[in-house]
């Protein structure tokens, strides 16, 4: 499921799993002679099947280059023992559709057809050749693909988190908010309770002026009886 995913995410055709790799006789012309061999087209450019080509070349023997870009293995340099005694003539061409990769096989001076083992063996190595790029390609693609994935899943727990964070901090906003609100009452009902005690202190006040009044008016009373007693004559 998960390598679906990332075809998926990849937007991967879906060849690229069962890629059928077609060979077929051709006749072409390397260093002024036609030669018979086979063909098989390669859906990647030339620098990526030719590096890949040279490793597979150094499996069947020591290679050199000829002049008209072929790839060129001597009977006499061949190692690998199901290809010996074969001359491996071989050229890659660049297309519109990737890379054809030509590969002559002769000996003794004949070229080898089709139902022969060693053209048999050559043309398996070059169908597992191509198969095997498909499937190293695959791979990278994957792995980078798996790269992205766990950037994306690091970022994704870090969003979860950040979430989470700013879920308790609101919490403790509208807990705030709400102790907020209850001293704003609390405060509310101080202040008309203070306006109460503020109305009742100036009635206090009035009333103590009032009594400071007549307490005062008596005293004068008193005084002036006092001042009259003291004026009379005996």
């Amino acid at each position: 499921m998960r390598v679906w995913v990332l075809l998926l995410a990849l937007g991967l055709p879906g060849w690229a799993w069962g890629q059928k790799v077609t060979i077929v006789s051709e006749t072409r012309e390397i260093e002024g002679l036609r030669r018979k061999g086979m063909s098989a087209l390669v859906e990647y450019d030339k620098k990526t099947v030719e590096k890949a080509w040279t490793r597979l070349l150094k499996t069947i023997g020591k290679a050199e280059s000829w002049k008209s870009g072929a790839l060129v293995v001597l009977a006499a340099n061949v190692t690998a023992p199901e290809l010996s005694g074969v001359d491996h003539i071989t050229r890659l061409d660049a297309t519109t559709e990737g890379t054809k990769v030509f590969w002559s096989l002769g000996q003794k001076g004949e070229y080898l057809e089709p139902g022969s083992p060693e053209y048999e063996r050559a043309k398996r190595m070059l169908a597992d050749f191509a198969r095997q790029l498909y499937r190293d390609d695959l791979s990278e693609q994957i792995a980078a693909a798996e790269k992205v994935v766990d950037v994306a899943s690091r970022t994704h727990d870090k969003t979860v988190q950040m979430g989470e964070h700013l879920r308790r901090q609101l919490e403790r906003n509208g807990a705030d908010q709400q102790s907020l609100i209850k001293q704003l009452e609390e405060k509310r009902q101080e202040a008309e309770r203070l306006k109460q005690e503020l109305t009742n202190n100036k009635t206090d006040q009035e009333s103590a002026l009032e009594e400071i009044r007549k307490v005062r008016k008596i005293a004068e009373e008193r005084k002036g009886k006092l001042q009259s007693l003291q004026t009379q004559t005996p």
